[in-house]
Protein backbone atom coordinates (compact mmCIF):
# COMPACT_ATOMS: atom_id res chain seq x y z
CA UNK A 1 0.00 0.00 0.00
CA UNK A 2 1.52 3.29 -1.01
CA UNK A 3 2.40 5.98 2.10
CA UNK A 4 1.05 8.85 -0.01
CA UNK A 5 -0.13 11.57 3.45
CA UNK A 6 -1.51 14.66 2.09
CA UNK A 7 -2.04 17.79 4.15
CA UNK A 8 -4.10 20.25 2.14
CA UNK A 9 -2.16 23.01 4.79
CA UNK A 10 1.52 21.55 5.14
CA UNK A 11 2.21 25.08 7.00
CA UNK A 12 4.21 24.08 10.32
CA UNK A 13 1.95 26.40 11.92
CA UNK A 14 -1.70 23.97 10.92
CA UNK A 15 -2.66 21.65 13.77
CA UNK A 16 -2.66 17.96 11.64
CA UNK A 17 -5.59 16.18 12.82
CA UNK A 18 -6.18 12.27 11.78
CA UNK A 19 -9.52 11.06 12.03
CA UNK A 20 -8.58 7.51 12.35
CA UNK A 21 -11.13 4.36 12.50
CA UNK A 22 -13.88 2.72 10.89
CA UNK A 23 -17.22 3.24 8.74
CA UNK A 24 -17.83 5.17 11.40
CA UNK A 25 -15.19 7.97 10.31
CA UNK A 26 -15.26 7.61 6.71
CA UNK A 27 -18.80 7.75 6.09
CA UNK A 28 -20.85 6.24 3.68
CA UNK A 29 -22.78 6.58 0.61
CA UNK A 30 -20.75 9.72 -0.48
CA UNK A 31 -20.82 11.38 3.48
CA UNK A 32 -17.79 12.31 4.99
CA UNK A 33 -19.48 11.60 8.62
CA UNK A 34 -19.02 13.62 11.23
CA UNK A 35 -15.13 14.82 9.56
CA UNK A 36 -16.97 17.85 7.30
CA UNK A 37 -18.70 19.48 10.31
CA UNK A 38 -15.74 19.54 12.63
CA UNK A 39 -13.25 21.03 10.07
CA UNK A 40 -16.03 23.81 9.54
CA UNK A 41 -16.04 24.30 13.25
CA UNK A 42 -12.21 24.19 13.49
CA UNK A 43 -11.75 26.85 10.53
CA UNK A 44 -15.19 28.95 12.15
CA UNK A 45 -14.12 29.35 15.27
CA UNK A 46 -10.09 30.26 15.31
CA UNK A 47 -8.35 27.24 15.10
CA UNK A 48 -5.86 26.32 11.86
CA UNK A 49 -5.97 22.81 11.53
CA UNK A 50 -5.46 20.49 8.73
CA UNK A 51 -6.80 16.94 8.48
CA UNK A 52 -4.53 14.60 7.37
CA UNK A 53 -4.23 10.63 5.88
CA UNK A 54 -3.79 8.46 3.08
CA UNK A 55 -7.25 8.25 2.24
CA UNK A 56 -10.11 10.85 1.03
CA UNK A 57 -12.85 8.72 -0.21
CA UNK A 58 -16.44 7.63 1.54
CA UNK A 59 -17.56 3.85 2.08
CA UNK A 60 -16.54 1.36 -0.95
CA UNK A 61 -14.06 4.15 -2.70
CA UNK A 62 -17.02 6.43 -3.31
CA UNK A 63 -16.11 9.76 -4.10
CA UNK A 64 -17.33 12.22 -1.22
CA UNK A 65 -20.08 14.00 -2.29
CA UNK A 66 -19.27 17.24 -0.31
CA UNK A 67 -15.68 18.67 -1.10
CA UNK A 68 -15.69 21.85 0.47
CA UNK A 69 -13.51 20.76 3.58
CA UNK A 70 -9.79 18.43 4.11
CA UNK A 71 -11.24 15.40 2.72
CA UNK A 72 -8.53 13.30 4.35
CA UNK A 73 -8.31 10.96 6.86
CA UNK A 74 -7.57 7.52 8.13
CA UNK A 75 -10.98 5.49 7.99
CA UNK A 76 -11.31 2.02 6.80
CA UNK A 77 -15.11 0.72 6.95
CA UNK A 78 -15.71 -3.03 8.41
CA UNK A 79 -12.17 -2.72 9.95
CA UNK A 80 -11.47 -4.04 13.61
CA UNK A 81 -8.97 -3.08 15.88
CA UNK A 82 -7.52 -6.55 15.46
CA UNK A 83 -7.30 -6.03 11.93
CA UNK A 84 -4.82 -3.01 12.33
CA UNK A 85 -2.96 -4.11 14.89
CA UNK A 86 -2.16 -7.22 12.44
CA UNK A 87 -3.02 -6.59 8.83
CA UNK A 88 -2.40 -2.74 8.59
CA UNK A 89 0.79 -0.53 8.55
CA UNK A 90 -0.51 1.63 11.24
CA UNK A 91 3.03 2.92 12.59
CA UNK A 92 4.04 3.83 9.27
CA UNK A 93 1.18 5.58 8.24
CA UNK A 94 1.31 8.12 11.33
CA UNK A 95 5.15 8.09 10.81
CA UNK A 96 3.81 8.81 7.05
CA UNK A 97 1.43 11.55 8.00
CA UNK A 98 3.04 12.93 11.45
CA UNK A 99 -0.22 13.92 12.82
CA UNK A 100 -0.31 16.23 16.12
CA UNK A 101 -3.70 14.51 17.45
CA UNK A 102 -5.60 11.63 16.20
CA UNK A 103 -9.24 11.08 16.74
CA UNK A 104 -9.64 7.20 17.49
CA UNK A 105 -12.58 5.41 17.31
CA UNK A 106 -12.31 1.65 16.73
CA UNK A 107 -13.96 -1.27 18.64
CA UNK A 108 -17.71 -1.43 16.59
CA UNK A 109 -16.94 -3.92 14.15
CA UNK A 110 -15.00 -5.95 16.86
CA UNK A 111 -18.46 -6.15 18.69
CA UNK A 112 -20.38 -6.79 15.69
CA UNK A 113 -17.69 -10.09 15.27
CA UNK A 114 -18.87 -11.14 18.88
CA UNK A 115 -15.08 -10.33 20.25
CA UNK A 116 -14.51 -10.31 23.91
CA UNK A 117 -14.38 -6.76 25.10
CA UNK A 118 -10.95 -7.90 26.91
CA UNK A 119 -9.87 -8.53 23.75
CA UNK A 120 -10.45 -5.76 22.03
CA UNK A 121 -8.85 -3.74 24.51
CA UNK A 122 -6.06 -5.39 23.98
CA UNK A 123 -5.80 -4.43 20.57
CA UNK A 124 -7.08 -0.74 20.92
CA UNK A 125 -3.95 -0.69 23.30
CA UNK A 126 -1.64 -2.95 20.97
CA UNK A 127 -2.87 0.38 18.25
CA UNK A 128 -1.90 2.94 20.58
CA UNK A 129 1.55 1.35 20.65
CA UNK A 130 2.33 0.91 17.26
CA UNK A 131 0.77 4.84 16.48
CA UNK A 132 3.36 5.95 19.25
CA UNK A 133 6.02 4.02 17.38
CA UNK A 134 5.03 5.60 14.10
CA UNK A 135 5.09 9.66 15.60
CA UNK A 136 5.89 9.70 19.72
CA UNK A 137 4.52 12.92 20.26
CA UNK A 138 1.18 12.05 18.86
CA UNK A 139 -1.52 12.79 20.92
CA UNK A 140 -3.84 10.33 20.75
CA UNK A 141 -8.03 10.96 21.87
CA UNK A 142 -9.25 7.76 22.38
CA UNK A 143 -13.29 7.65 22.32
CA UNK A 144 -15.16 5.05 24.11
CA UNK A 145 -17.79 3.23 21.20
CA UNK A 146 -20.95 5.05 20.96
CA UNK A 147 -23.55 3.21 21.28
CA UNK A 148 -24.51 -0.03 19.54
CA UNK A 149 -28.16 -1.18 19.29
CA UNK A 150 -27.77 -3.59 16.29
CA UNK A 151 -29.16 -6.60 19.07
CA UNK A 152 -29.05 -6.96 23.35
CA UNK A 153 -25.46 -8.64 22.92
CA UNK A 154 -23.78 -5.98 20.78
CA UNK A 155 -25.54 -3.31 23.22
CA UNK A 156 -24.34 -5.11 26.31
CA UNK A 157 -20.52 -5.70 24.55
CA UNK A 158 -20.53 -2.00 24.41
CA UNK A 159 -21.14 -1.03 27.47
CA UNK A 160 -18.52 -3.50 28.75
CA UNK A 161 -16.04 -1.91 26.41
CA UNK A 162 -16.66 1.06 27.59
CA UNK A 163 -16.21 0.47 30.92
CA UNK A 164 -12.48 -1.07 30.17
CA UNK A 165 -11.17 2.50 28.38
CA UNK A 166 -10.29 4.43 31.62
CA UNK A 167 -7.60 2.02 33.06
CA UNK A 168 -6.76 1.54 29.33
CA UNK A 169 -5.87 5.28 29.25
CA UNK A 170 -4.29 5.23 32.63
CA UNK A 171 -1.80 2.33 31.64
CA UNK A 172 -0.91 3.41 28.26
CA UNK A 173 -0.40 6.70 29.54
CA UNK A 174 2.54 4.87 32.02
CA UNK A 175 3.93 2.92 28.74
CA UNK A 176 4.13 5.58 26.07
CA UNK A 177 5.85 8.49 27.38
CA UNK A 178 5.72 11.57 24.57
CA UNK A 179 8.93 13.73 23.96
CA UNK A 180 10.07 17.02 25.73
CA UNK A 181 8.45 19.97 24.57
CA UNK A 182 10.41 21.57 21.25
CA UNK A 183 12.78 24.40 21.83
CA UNK A 184 14.30 26.63 18.86
CA UNK A 185 17.48 23.89 19.13
CA UNK A 186 14.75 20.67 18.79
CA UNK A 187 12.36 21.60 16.23
CA UNK A 188 12.51 20.09 13.24
CA UNK A 189 15.81 18.53 14.16
CA UNK A 190 14.42 15.45 16.48
CA UNK A 191 11.74 13.60 18.52
CA UNK A 192 9.94 16.49 20.47
CA UNK A 193 6.28 17.79 20.71
CA UNK A 194 5.53 21.24 18.97
CA UNK A 195 3.82 22.96 22.40
CA UNK A 196 3.36 25.80 20.16
CA UNK A 197 0.25 24.49 18.98
CA UNK A 198 -1.24 23.84 22.22
CA UNK A 199 -2.96 25.91 25.32
CA UNK A 200 -0.41 23.89 27.60
CA UNK A 201 2.32 21.25 27.37
CA UNK A 202 0.67 17.94 28.16
CA UNK A 203 2.86 14.82 29.34
CA UNK A 204 0.66 12.11 28.40
CA UNK A 205 -0.18 10.65 25.17
CA UNK A 206 -3.48 9.37 25.26
CA UNK A 207 -6.68 11.72 26.61
CA UNK A 208 -9.84 9.55 27.03
CA UNK A 209 -12.86 10.74 25.09
CA UNK A 210 -16.69 9.91 24.35
CA UNK A 211 -17.05 11.03 21.02
CA UNK A 212 -20.85 9.72 21.35
CA UNK A 213 -21.70 11.25 24.50
CA UNK A 214 -25.53 12.74 23.86
CA UNK A 215 -26.66 10.72 21.02
CA UNK A 216 -30.39 9.11 21.19
CA UNK A 217 -31.79 5.93 19.27
CA UNK A 218 -33.05 9.01 17.13
CA UNK A 219 -29.43 9.86 16.21
CA UNK A 220 -29.00 6.43 14.74
CA UNK A 221 -29.70 4.55 11.56
CA UNK A 222 -32.14 1.45 11.73
CA UNK A 223 -29.37 -0.79 11.64
CA UNK A 224 -28.32 0.04 15.20
CA UNK A 225 -24.71 1.38 14.24
CA UNK A 226 -24.12 4.17 12.40
CA UNK A 227 -25.02 7.49 12.96
CA UNK A 228 -27.29 9.75 11.13
CA UNK A 229 -26.68 13.29 9.42
CA UNK A 230 -27.83 14.48 13.00
CA UNK A 231 -25.70 11.75 15.01
CA UNK A 232 -22.40 13.12 12.83
CA UNK A 233 -23.16 16.82 14.28
CA UNK A 234 -23.39 15.51 17.88
CA UNK A 235 -19.98 13.77 16.92
CA UNK A 236 -18.26 16.63 15.16
CA UNK A 237 -19.52 18.91 18.50
CA UNK A 238 -18.13 16.59 21.35
CA UNK A 239 -14.88 16.37 19.34
CA UNK A 240 -14.45 19.76 19.05
CA UNK A 241 -15.15 20.14 22.72
CA UNK A 242 -11.75 18.17 23.72
CA UNK A 243 -10.08 19.97 20.65
CA UNK A 244 -10.63 23.19 21.91
CA UNK A 245 -9.01 22.12 25.44
CA UNK A 246 -6.57 21.28 23.42
CA UNK A 247 -5.45 24.07 20.93
CA UNK A 248 -4.75 27.49 20.96
CA UNK A 249 -6.97 29.66 18.79
CA UNK A 250 -4.80 31.33 16.14
CA UNK A 251 -7.29 33.70 14.56
CA UNK A 252 -10.66 35.35 15.49
CA UNK A 253 -13.78 33.35 14.92
CA UNK A 254 -15.85 34.00 12.50
CA UNK A 255 -19.34 35.22 12.01
CA UNK A 256 -20.46 31.97 10.04
CA UNK A 257 -22.66 29.50 10.44
CA UNK A 258 -20.85 26.72 11.98
CA UNK A 259 -19.45 29.79 14.82
CA UNK A 260 -20.35 29.12 18.34
CA UNK A 261 -21.23 32.35 18.67
CA UNK A 262 -23.82 31.77 16.40
CA UNK A 263 -26.92 30.35 18.17
CA UNK A 264 -28.15 28.64 14.95
CA UNK A 265 -24.25 26.57 14.87
CA UNK A 266 -24.77 22.89 15.02
CA UNK A 267 -23.20 23.33 18.06
CA UNK A 268 -25.41 25.77 19.98
CA UNK A 269 -27.95 22.89 21.49
CA UNK A 270 -24.70 21.70 23.18
CA UNK A 271 -23.58 24.98 24.53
Amino acid sequence: MPLDCVANDPSPAAVRIMPFGDSITQGGNGGSAYRRTLWWLLRENGYRCTFVGTQNTSMKHRPTRLTDFDLMHEGHSGTRASWFTQHYPTAQVVQACMPDIILLHVGTNDIIAGDHPAAIMHSIREMLRQMHRGNPAVLVLLSRVIPNLASDGMTKRAKQLNKLFQNATRHSNMELHPPPPCTQHTLGGGACRNTSKFLKAHNITVIEASAGNGLTHNDIFEDGIHPTDEGNVVLACNWLYYLEYLLARTATPTNGAYALTNHSSPCSVFR
